[in-house]
């Protein structure tokens, strides 16, 4: 005992907190330069705006002992070209409230390429030092929005990055619909396809509509007389599957005055998993449409064939929304949704249509003041001699490691933590949470 340092196995991770490095940034050399913006997450995971990236461990083979408790970052990519370095960094207190992010970054392309200079400290092949000033109110790396390679949990990302991740996942919902007869019946939570061409819906269905089905032309391969009557309300028809496609129901639903389309399954039929349009269309159908199952969708059919001149409500929206206070944070923060769309024009941030989900926030309503969540201090990097397993749904997917991180957008943690997995079959997540998906 005590003869050595061993790291911690995959699947554990030491009592030191590599999140006391999480945040952005701005580095000086030690002359007093300007050298860029470092960003680093929760897990260790960090970005350098010159391209250098890498995750900071607590313990890594090539650690030096010279820096007893230091975080080391080995790069995975170099800037300008150069072979592979590594660094060492930890914080000092400056004062009480700014402590100093302090780098020391070494060259590994060898004394041809790296002048042999001596660290502060004695170690060979020392490059620079650079040292850094926390950014007063910045946000904290986010996977989704930034692609850094571990997720920070929850508010540990920003508000930004958290309100993103809840619409993300609102517009991702399942679609469901209600559907009542006054009087008569009432059906909720129906699950519903959507149709490829829906996705310029925003606020994500209709909020109060009539239901119209005419007995006399079921599968409305023809325009429809019934949505005639129903002047200044918006109208769904309700048609049955087959008889002619998708794209022409919907042609026909709108030629005869519907604002949408419900289709009812054939009994016995497989749901499809979205409706789509004609191969070779060179345009989209004019009216949002859904698919319902056949057992619910023939009951309202029937009870509205025995319920003469009873008029049928709908409501259609995803499983479940955005919550309010994410919209406001991502409407209507300037600085939140133009990092936003910057990330969605990049190809990252989940897809997130922000002109759909800001299509009906108002920002000139006042909200309650945010609740104030002070920094906590920030300390020197500790280690406790002691590994602790990953709590469940957390990983350290190598061996030493500082802290146990979230698995990425499509996988989950495996078993013990050793690693991350692909969600299985039938399901999805985001953020190493994997739900199944809607029937």
């Amino acid at each position: 005992p005590g003869a050595a340092c061993t790291p911690c196995a995959a699947g554990s991770a030491s009592h030191a907190d590599v999140g006391d490095l999480a945040g952005a940034w701005r580095l000086r050399e030690a002359g007093g330069a300007a050298a860029g913006r470092l960003t680093i997450g929760r897990g260790g995971d960090a970005k350098y705006s010159a391209g250098v990236r890498g995750q900071f461990v607590l313990w890594h083979p090539h650690h030096d002992t010279r820096y007893p408790g230091a975080f080391f970052l080995q790069h995975r990519v170099e800037a300008g070209g150069s072979g592979p370095g590594w660094e060492y960094a930890w914080l000092e207190d400056v004062n009480a409230s700014a402590p100093q992010l302090v780098v020391r970054r070494f060259c590994g392309a060898g004394p041809v390429q790296c002048a042999p200079a001596a660290s502060p400290e004695g170690s060979p092949l020392f490059e620079r030092t650079l040292l850094g000033e926390h950014e007063s109110g910045a946000e904290a790396p986010c996977a989704l929005l930034e692609g850094l390679e571990q997720a920070p949990g929850g508010q540990e990302g920003g508000l930004c990055c958290a309100a993103a991740a809840a619409v993300a996942d609102a517009q991702g919902q399942a679609f469901v619909a209600s559907v009542q007869i006054p009087g008569v019946a009432r059906w909720d939570d129906l699950r519903l396809v959507n149709a490829t061409w829906n996705s310029g819906l925003c606020g994500g269905g209709v909020q109060r509509a009539s239901l119209v089905f005419d007995p006399n032309n079921p599968e409305l391969c023809s325009p429809a007389a019934g949505a005639s009557g129903h002047a200044g309300g918006v109208v769904v028809a309700l048609a049955r599957r087959g008889g002619c496609s998708f794209a022409e129901k919907a042609d026909a639903a709108h030629r005869a005055g519907s604002d949408a389309l419900l289709v009812v399954n054939i009994p016995d039929r497989a749901m499809p998993t979205f409706l789509q349009n004609a191969d070779g269309a060179t345009s989209d159908p004019p009216v949002p449409t859904w698919m319902i199952d056949a057992a619910p969708g023939e009951q309202i059919v029937t009870s509205l064939g025995q319920n003469a001149g009873a008029e049928a409500q709908i409501r259609v929206g995803p499983l479940r929304g955005a919550d309010p206070s994410s919209l406001r944070e991502l409407c209507c923060s300037a600085s939140c949704r133009e990092r936003v769309q910057s990330s969605v024009a990049d190809g990252r941030g989940g897809g997130i249509d922000v002109a759909c989900a800001c299509a009906s926030v108002d920002c000139s309503a006042s909200a309650p003041p945010p609740s104030p969540t002070p920094r906590r201090p920030a300390v020197l990097p500790r280690a406790s001699g002691s590994c602790a397993p990953c709590p469940s749904g957390l990983a350290a997917s190598v061996a030493g490691l500082a802290s146990c991180h979230l698995c990425g957008h499509g996988q989950t943690a495996r078993a013990r933590g050793a690693a991350c997995e692909p969600c299985p079959a039938g399901s999805a997540g985001l953020a190493g949470r994997c739900s199944p998906c809607a029937a």
